[in-house]
């Protein structure tokens, strides 16, 4: 049983120091949710953002994550950029899957940041994780104690 605390433990700790590494040379990951941007990026890919990366300095078929007016994040490739004034930027963007573009103004309120790469199904993992790992977490305390209080009630047996 200590080999498998001693691994989730190990596990746990990469995850964090992997995460807080990346958060700070200001990259941030996002787990693509659709598949607008098939077949290039999959559906379940982890994308890594470079949140430092200036939108001005953004050109024509860069991609980039933007919070939408809903509040959801949008992983799409610029298509064209109209104007820029004031921090604040018309732009066509476009999923690649997608037969039409959009505009919408790109501004440091919705901007996010620019895609720095993409690891293919990665994130899929990272989500069923997510929701599986509390769980795996769970289920080895409830082992150890089972296991341990027999050793335990033994022991204050012997010491009495």
């Amino acid at each position: 049983y200590q080999k498998i605390i001693s691994a989730a433990a190990f596990l746990s700790v990469s995850a964090v120091v992997i995460l807080l590494t990346l958060l700070l040379f200001g990259l941030r990951p996002f787990i693509i949710l659709s598949s607008s941007m098939e077949p290039l990026y999959p559906k379940g890919s982890l994308c890594v953002i470079n949140t430092s990366f200036p939108p001005e300095k953004l050109k024509a078929y860069d991609v980039i994550v933007y919070r939408s007016t809903g509040g959801q994040y949008v992983f799409h490739r610029i298509i064209e950029i109209h104007s820029s004034k004031d921090h604040r930027m018309l732009i066509s963007i476009k999923g690649d899957a997608n037969s039409t573009a959009q505009r919408i103004t790109l501004s440091t309120d919705n901007y996010v940041g620019k895609k720095a790469f993409v690891i293919p199904k990665l994130g899929q993992y990272i989500e069923s994780l997510r929701y599986t790992l509390p769980f795996i977490y769970f289920g080895i305390i409830v082992l150890l104690v089972i296991t341990e209080l027999p050793k335990n009630k033994k022991e204050s047996e012997e010491t009495s």
